[in-house]
């Protein structure tokens, strides 16, 4: 069995804490991710610990491996983040920032105040996830 201390580690690595934006119909979504080329590991979180199975394209290199992602939405990425913050160490500011996000229906008519929240979640995630950027969201 998959402990959550591993997942914690392994997210920390392989991870990604985010928000989908969908520019023509202007909603946000919150997303977990972990990719991975070991589609047994992320089977064997799903079991564990829910989410989806994806195949993220096919490698353009003969020699490359085929690279998985197992992902959880709103709600479900919420309860993921709240059982590994205790455990994280390199993510930790992502998952907490997680937790503050306006979770409901993305497709459903928000108020202004919740899609302005779910917008300055999204950018702050957006910056923090960047390449070089700290947990404080400095550059390093």
């Amino acid at each position: 069995m998959i402990s959550s201390e591993w997942l914690a580690g392994f997210f920390d690595g392989e991870g990604y804490m985010g928000v989908s934006h969908h520019r023509n119909f202007n909603w946000y979504q919150l997303v977990m991710a972990i990719m991975n080329t070991d589609k047994f590991i992320l089977e064997n979180i799903r079991q564990v610990y829910g989410g989806t199975i994806q195949t993220i394209g096919r490698p353009q290199n003969p020699k490359w491996k085929i690279c998985y992602c197992i992902k959880w939405y709103g709600l479900e990425a919420q309860a993921m983040a709240r059982t590994l913050l205790p455990y994280s160490r390199l993510k930790s500011s992502q998952l907490k920032l997680s937790l503050e996000f306006p979770v409901g229906k993305t497709a459903v008519k928000v108020s202004d105040d919740t899609r302005i929240k779910r917008k300055e979640l999204y950018e702050i995630l957006k910056l923090m996830n960047k390449r070089g950027v700290t947990q404080e969201g400095n550059q390093e």
